[in-house]
């Protein structure tokens, strides 16, 4: 495919071989979240040898990297942020090395900081899509462009794959902080997409009731976030009778432009930010058409939508000062002392840490705030429970928030506030939020262990 580019731009504009060799062995290369220029992969593929000990830091790609497989070598060291369906057996595997970060931590200026070291793999090379430029020399990094502001302000290479059909947002840098770009990649060279499991029916009917549940945690005027999970994500679906919400969110999904679009979500109440709709990303399945339309909208209405780097979004410090601020985030299991998991399942890494425990710090010291924390009672097709008596040990089961922070928590079965409460009084209500099939044997384990 021909891009056009300003003629003062046009030695940027290079093959997939010649922008990779800008790459050096040893680097750290940073890729785009849901935004990596797959046009690269062949020429790095097919360069390995020289790029011997090159670090991969990916966080939540959509795709099946080469060098995720065993069958790839130890070329590279390849570290994910936050796994997903295809690095988990990779991660447990040892081909990929799972980095627990919080994304308030990750603002350029600290990433930066030479004192620091390289505490947080500082990029050295950064990959991603842009959009072909506006007549200024202007580009976008569409709708989620994450991690772009550490990218450009720490790498010593950026390297763009323009893409014709990204969406012009907010999020855009001139053409001059870009070093290499490359055209898209062509349709037959795309990379497998990730297995996207579905949800069993009976766990998304669960996720319906606790987000019911939820939502009657966020008020007319309240401004709040939403994080990843069935449960969480719910909630969105139950806020079409309020009135002048408003948003500061990692993520978006498309209920949430929804929200947007038919008046719901207004911000025009908020302290910080009137008015505008702030987010790191809109995330959804490629093949929803409710995603499409969500990317439609937000395209043609940038005044609403402001995108900015993960770190200045899920930030405690921001976050504390929006009055009436309300976090709603998935957990995957809590223990009777209110201590929550969020990011591991038995004995492998299922997510990672991002901004939740950002959001629900900083919920407590906002004015008006509120921490939501959201839970399907049962796993397993209802075989386990999600609220256990202790948290296990292991190198995934980190317990990601302390205790004492959690403020509501959600089951299908009610709504708990454990703020204040005694270590009694917390495991009596939150065995009172459990599956009715295991109440008795929690509250024989409160027993055992002291808590009851």
């Amino acid at each position: 495919m021909t891009v056009e580019l300003p003629a003062r731009y046009r030695d940027k504009l290079m093959t997939p071989e010649a922008a990779v060799a800008l790459i050096r062995p040893g680097d750290v290369v940073l890729w785009g979240v849901h935004m990596e220029p797959l046009s690269l992969v062949p020429a790095i593929v097919n360069d390995r040898e020289r790029l011997r000990g090159v670090t991969m830091l990916h966080h939540t790609t959509w795709y099946q990297f080469p060098w995720f497989q065993p069958e790839f070598g130890d070329a590279f060291r390849v570290c994910d942020m936050y796994p997903g369906s295809n690095t988990r057996a990779a991660i447990a595997a040892g081909q990929v090395e799972f980095v627990p970060l919080s994304f308030g931590l990750l603002n350029p200026e600290r990433v930066a900081n030479p004192d620091r070291g390289r505490l947080y793999q500082s990029p050295d090379v950064y990959l991603t899509r842009l959009s072909p430029p506006d007549e200024d020399g202007f580009v976008s990094l569409g709708v989620v462009p994450w991690f772009w502001e550490i990218g450009f302000a720490t790498a010593r290479v950026v390297i763009g794959e323009i893409d014709p059909s990204l969406p012009r947002t907010s999020a855009r840098v001139h053409l001059s902080r870009v070093h290499a770009l490359v055209p898209p990649a062509p349709q037959e060279s795309t990379l497998p997409a990730r297995p996207l499991a579905a949800t069993p029916p009976d766990e998304l009917e669960a996720a319906q009731v606790v987000g019911a549940n939820a939502a009657t945690l966020i008020r007319d005027r309240d401004t709040f976030q939403v994080g990843v999970g069935p449960a969480a994500e719910a909630t969105v679906e139950f806020l079409r009778d309020r009135h002048d919400l408003g948003v500061h969110s990692e993520l978006i999904f498309p209920g949430v432009v929804e929200l947007v679009r038919d008046g719901v979500v207004t911000g025009t109440y908020k302290n910080v930010d009137q008015g505008k709709v702030v987010t790191a990303g809109l995330i959804g399945n490629p093949n929803d058409p409710r995603m499409a339309e969500a990317v439609r909208f937000v395209s043609q209405h940038p005044d609403l939508f402001e995108f900015r780097t993960v770190p200045r979004v899920a930030n405690l410090k921001v976050v504390a000062e929006i009055e009436n601020f309300v976090a709603v985030n998935n957990v995957l299991a809590v223990d009777l002392t209110g201590q929550v998991v969020i990011n591991f399942l038995g004995t492998q890494p299922i997510a990672g840490i991002g901004g939740n425990f950002d959001f629900i710090v900083g919920s407590h010291y906002a004015k008006g705030g509120r921490g939501v924390y959201c839970l399907l009672s049962t796993a397993q097709g209802g075989r386990a429970s999600r609220i256990v008596p202790q948290i296990p040990h292991g190198p995934y089961q980190v317990v990601a928030v302390p205790n004492y922070m959690v403020d509501y928590l959600v089951t299908e079965h009610g709504v708990v506030n454990l703020e204040g409460k005694s270590l009694r009084e917390r495991a009596q209500a939150i065995i009172g939020i459990a599956h009715p099939d295991f109440r008795a044997e929690l509250r024989q384990a409160a027993r055992t262990l002291g808590l009851l």
